[in-house]
């Protein structure tokens, strides 16, 4: 019985990814070497893509795609606000497939790296422009005392 239960989750941890890419939908990483910031957060759309976790100590950002073959575009916003962001546009043709360590099946992944600079500065603010309306009148210079 217990054998029974231990082969088919075996096989269902087997085929469910070819069922996956059979129909069409081939999972895929994008792995993104973090240069400048460390724990970034990828957001598609304004919102914040779930679908990812960290690894070497914050500097590498896995993000995971159910589907591999759409081209997607994320932006990866640094913790530091002084930073701006980097865009990052998946590409079909860049996964490849790559070993990892304790799987025995590759994974298409996709590597990209990203290094943030500094945002630029913004120019200061220009001085308000005076209220409509009339002019104020000058002073009337004072006339020469009399010799």
């Amino acid at each position: 019985m217990a054998m029974s239960i231990l082969r088919k989750s075996l096989m269902l941890a087997f085929l469910l990814p070819m069922v996956a890419m059979a129909e069409g939908n081939k999972p895929g990483e994008v792995w993104v070497t973090l240069k400048g910031a460390d724990y970034c957060k990828p957001y598609q759309g304004g919102e914040e893509w779930s679908e990812h976790e960290f690894e070497a100590t914050g500097f590498k950002l896995v993000i995971r795609l159910s589907n591999s073959d759409e081209p997607q575009t994320f932006e990866v916003k640094p913790s530091d606000d002084s930073l701006a962001p980097v865009t990052i546009t998946t590409e079909p043709k860049k996964f490849k497939p790559a070993r990892v360590k304790g799987e025995k099946l590759p994974r298409l992944v996709m590597k990209v790296d990203a290094k943030f600079e500094p945002k630029p500065a913004t120019p200061p603010p220009e001085p308000a422009a005076p209220p409509p309306g009339p002019a104020p009148e000058a002073p009337a210079p004072e006339p020469a005392p009399a010799p």
